[in-house]
């Protein structure tokens, strides 16, 4: 009954993916829908990764494929989205580097627009009858022993993880957080249908909801000043402009590093000795 139930789970996930690209150029300009594909593609994401700790026959990388392609898309797509909203959020904005940069914001957005369009036309997912042979084995394999086994190793990840975050390495953070998402989107799941609920991650804030959104806000200024620094760079930007950009940076860079010290000290210490 268990691995049924799991099974219909991925069967009413891969509906509500294929639904959000029957009108592609809605979910691209509406902020909301883009938001959600991107949630249910993580959703799937864990799932697959769930049945290949279980099943080690699980073809994650061929079944994952061509999402991964629609999830780079609306990744994208979503970045230059948040970046404008960032810029607009930016006090005592200058106006020069403002409106030039908002210009070339809105431009990159309609590349990134353009090129999701194409990708959702073209995207290749799978039909559930392709599928659900293969998952119903999986999901067979997915045993209370084999999930707990899975999420063991999970959270050793984590804890490994918020170890080295004193070493101030955004990438450390940032797998921290997948690994994160992964473990939330997989337990409630776990815990309902295979008889295993893992608690919550160790070594993290009573407040799970709290700091998933503070760790999402610092994943976006994170990115923000990394593209900001890259577009300085590269634009040939000078004289007023360049002064401008580089005064915003600073101040991104600055939110970013708070943002940092409140999500790094709100990981109990013992996940870090």
């Amino acid at each position: 009954m268990a691995a049924l139930e799991i099974l219909q789970i991925f069967q009413k996930r891969l509906r509500r993916l294929r639904a959000a690209l029957v009108a592609p150029e809605k979910t691209a300009r509406q902020k909301d829908r883009l938001h959600r594909l991107r949630v249910e593609m993580k959703k799937w994401r864990a799932g697959l990764r769930l049945l290949a700790a279980c099943d080690p026959a699980f073809p994650y990388p061929e079944v994952y494929k061509p999402f991964k392609i629609l999830f780079a898309g609306a990744g994208k797509l979503r970045f230059w989205q948040l970046q404008q909203h960032l810029l607009e959020q930016t006090p005592q904005l200058p106006p020069t580097f403002a409106r030039r940069y908002q210009v070339y914001i809105r431009l990159r957005q309609r590349e990134a627009l353009k090129d999701f369009r194409k990708t959702a036309g073209r995207a290749d997912l799978p039909q559930w009858r392709d599928l659900k042979t293969e998952f119903r084995q999986s999901c067979n394999a997915c045993t209370p022993a084999a999930v707990q086994a899975y999420f063991g190793a999970l959270q050793k990840d984590i804890t490994s993880k918020e170890k080295n975050l004193s070493r101030r390495r955004p990438a450390d953070l940032h797998d921290l957080r997948k690994c994160l998402k992964e473990y939330a989107n997989n337990r409630p799941a776990a815990a309902k249908y295979l008889h295993f609920d893992p608690g919550p991650p160790a070594g993290l804030p009573p407040d799970h909801a709290a700091f998933d959104q503070l760790l999402g806000q610092w994943h976006d200024q994170d990115a923000a000043c990394a593209q900001l620094a890259k577009d300085l760079r590269t634009q040939g930007w000078t004289g007023e402009m360049e002064s401008q950009g580089k005064t915003v940076l600073r101040a991104w860079k600055r939110r970013e590093r708070e943002m940092w010290e409140a999500v790094v000290g709100g990981i109990e210490p013992v996940g870090r000795q």
